[in-house]
């Protein structure tokens, strides 16, 4: 990958770590993460990777490893910007900006899997710190590609639903029977009411159309 995409990045990264201490790091990191942890984090189904502060993995787990196309090995040392589209390379920046200031951040970026889809990963970053040593970043990876993909087809189909809901010339009202209160108003009855949806939605029907304070049966 061009050396330029680092620098267009622009990412607010602290000055690379030595190779000396890029090594350190990379070598002791069974010190960081045990290997019972080690076993557990290659069994697990989401990304486990450690980043030294000019963001090179230092380890990574087997998963998100296969899931960029290498085996962990080959990773070690490559930067985190060469699997993310440039489209989240301004997230990285706040992300790891926020990090350093001591928060647990999360946020969502896009990476370049191995078939070449982009996928949507949750990444949780938290500053890894040992014996008062600032030694770069813990990271967990989430894969929630599915469920941006179900997000957006709701919001499809509700914005379907609302078309031809209001397209409806009818007055029309869907109130929830348990409560009373009015779920959907379409156009026409906004109109013929003289409200807004603010002022229709989740208020009580009774209230809505009539002006009383009880349901009409009382």
């Amino acid at each position: 990958m061009p050396q330029d995409r680092h620098q267009d990045a622009n990412l607010l990264l602290p000055p690379p770590a030595s190779e000396v201490a890029f090594c350190s790091l990379a070598s002791n990191s069974s010190c960081v993460l045990p290997d019972c942890f080690r076993t557990i984090i290659d069994l697990a189904q989401e990304g486990i990777v450690l980043l030294d502060g000019a963001a090179r993995i230092a380890f990574i787990n087997k998963w998100l490893a296969t899931m960029l196309g290498s085996k962990p090995e080959q990773l070690v040392g490559r930067s985190l910007v060469d699997f993310l589209e440039d489209t989240s390379l301004a997230s990285l920046t706040t992300l790891l900006e926020q990090c350093r200031q001591g928060k647990t951040e999360v946020a969502e970026l896009k990476f370049r899997w191995r078939d070449g889809t982009s996928r949507v990963g949750q990444v949780s970053l938290v500053s890894l710190v040992v014996n008062g040593s600032s030694l770069g970043y813990l990271a967990a990876v989430t894969d929630i590609s599915r469920l941006k993909e179900l997000e957006g087809e709701l919001r499809s189909a509700k914005e379907f639903r609302d078309t031809v809901f209001n397209s409806i010339t009818d007055n029309l009202l869907v109130i929830d029977p348990t409560t009373c209160r009015v779920v959907l108003a379409n156009d026409s009855f906004l109109s013929r009411m003289g409200r807004e949806h603010e002022e229709v939605l989740d208020r009580r029907c009774f209230e809505v159309m009539h002006s009383k304070e009880v349901p009409c049966q009382e």
